[in-house]
């Protein structure tokens, strides 16, 4: 009779060591990553694959305007509902075309536990114009996120556009008050005027014109 004691299954390891573990591997925050090896390693076993992907998905950088599309269709696929994971949130480009607001729109709503999103690169040539989000796709998106504590966006890009158009009549108010008037360039100037813009019976200000028309 043998004295070996019966195999016994193997003890999984802990999800908080896994990801420890995982923390050595390169993810989308880095420059020309993919990610590959986290990946993979999700697709191990079904024991690993909780802390490979909030590996994966609890800092998603987005370096390229289609990449947006992209992990809208991994979203979808994920039957774990991966968006909920996300608690930060970084587009790493700078032009916000038609299809990105619309890219933008569907994906808004399943960012439940979002915490922070950054909508635009500042590292550009100042030759480059910094253009952000249209100020309803901002509304939004405040409105889906109940948990985001931190917005970071350049100017509304509608508003930048506009104000070519209103320019003579900035050079007549600048002249009149001695004082000019600059385009909001901060995300705190932006989310002043998000405020202004969204509870108008809050403050007894009226907002220029060239901002109302974005709307």
């Amino acid at each position: 009779m043998s004295n070996h004691s019966p195999a016994t299954r193997a003890t999984y390891l802990p999800t908080q060591l896994l990801q420890q573990v995982f923390r050595e591997f390169p993810n989308s925050r880095i420059e020309g990553s993919q990610c590959s090896d986290i990946r993979a390693v999700s697709l191990v076993c079904r024991a690993w694959d909780p802390a490979a992907s909030a590996r994966i998905w609890t800092h998603v950088v987005l370096r390229e305007d289609r990449a947006l599309g992209t992990f809208i269709k991994c979203v979808r696929a994920s039957r774990a509902k991966r968006a909920v994971i996300v608690r930060i949130l970084e587009f790493r480009f700078n032009h916000w075309d038609a299809r990105a607001h619309s890219d933008f729109a569907i994906l808004a709503p399943l960012l439940r536990g979002l915490r922070q999103f950054v909508g635009g690169d500042r590292l550009v040539s100042e030759d480059l114009k910094l253009v952000g989000p249209r100020v309803s796709t901002i509304a939004l998106f405040l409105s889906s996120c109940p948990d985001l504590v931190a917005l970071d966006v350049p100017a509304p890009g509608a508003w930048m556009e506009k104000l070519q158009v209103d320019e003579g009549e900035d050079l007549m108010l600048a002249s009149k008050y001695e004082f000019e008037l600059d385009p909001p360039s901060s995300p705190l100037v932006v989310c002043i005027w998000l405020l202004l813009l969204l509870t108008p019976g809050l403050f007894p200000i009226s907002l220029p014109r060239s901002f109302i028309a974005t709307v």
